[in-house]
């Protein structure tokens, strides 16, 4: 909420916007963590060297000659399964990243609209503050109805209920 008379702070571009909040946001910092222990993970070698053994297993006859299957050779094997889960881990990243931005956007249009249709509810309160003034000269002079001055006193009044629950 702020305070009637208070000045807004300046606005910040998108840009520099969506920087600081990608910056200072915590579920990017875990997303980035999430990734770099999936990308460098020194012992994914070795859970994956079970799985190595095991093809090779099936690969070789047990007394020593090739088997007819066509099968890959560990080593190509492994190197296949750390290749997709890279590609799987920087798939969750940049959907987390997209998320974040999405989600960035929508909040900062809609802060931006409703800072706009704050400063058109401030507008419009001063006019009505000058509609009035006019009313109730007119009425002084014995031109107008008291009926116009309470019309718009309640205008202006309506005016600035709506300007406070803007603010709020």
């Amino acid at each position: 909420a702020t305070a009637d008379g208070w000045p807004p702070p300046a606005v910040l571009s998108e840009d520099a916007a969506r920087t600081v909040f990608l910056a200072r946001s915590q579920r990017l910092r875990a997303a980035w963590r999430r990734f770099a222990a999936r990308t460098n993970r020194h012992g994914q070698a070795l859970a994956l060297r079970r799985l190595v053994e095991q093809v090779d297993g099936f690969v070789q006859r047990p007394d020593g000659r090739p088997s007819v299957y066509p099968l890959p050779d560990g080593e190509a094997l492994q190197g296949r399964v750390v290749e997709r889960d890279v590609a799987l881990a920087r798939e969750e990243l940049r959907a987390e990243v997209l998320g974040l931005v999405k989600g960035f956007t929508a909040a900062f249009h809609a802060a931006r609209f409703e800072a706009r249709q704050v400063s058109i509810l401030a507008d419009n309160v001063t006019l009505s503050e000058r509609f009035e003034a006019v009313v109730r000269t007119r009425y002084a002079a014995g031109r107008g109805r008291k009926t116009s001055v309470l019309k718009s006193q309640m205008r202006l009044a309506d005016m600035n209920d709506r300007l406070r629950s803007a603010r709020e």
